[in-house]
């Protein structure tokens, strides 16, 4: 594990971050005195989620077929891929 002080670890932030990513790992310090570690987070193990929507929160769309088992994000995609094709008759 490297030591570094905390100047040198505000100048050189994102080769430090980059070199965390390959593996290495730092020790920050202020005074000779620790501070904080750098170390790779194994994300691995992190879940993603997908939400889903909540039908009684769009009243009366709720009932659209071709909506279940969609995000947010992805009804709100078919909208505007909708309206741009509306506008401009594609």
């Amino acid at each position: 594990m490297k030591q570094i002080n905390i100047s040198e670890a505000r100048q050189n932030l994102p080769s430090i971050l980059q070199q965390v990513y390959e593996g290495k790992e730092f020790l920050v310090t202020k005074n000779n005195i620790p501070l904080a570690k750098f170390i790779r987070v194994d994300n691995r193990g992190v879940k993603k989620t997908k939400r889903k929507i909540v039908p009684k929160v769009f009243g009366i769309w709720k009932n659209r077929t071709e909506w279940q088992g969609l995000s947010a994000v992805e009804i709100a995609n078919k909208l505007r891929e909708s309206a741009w094709k509306g506008m401009y008759g594609d």
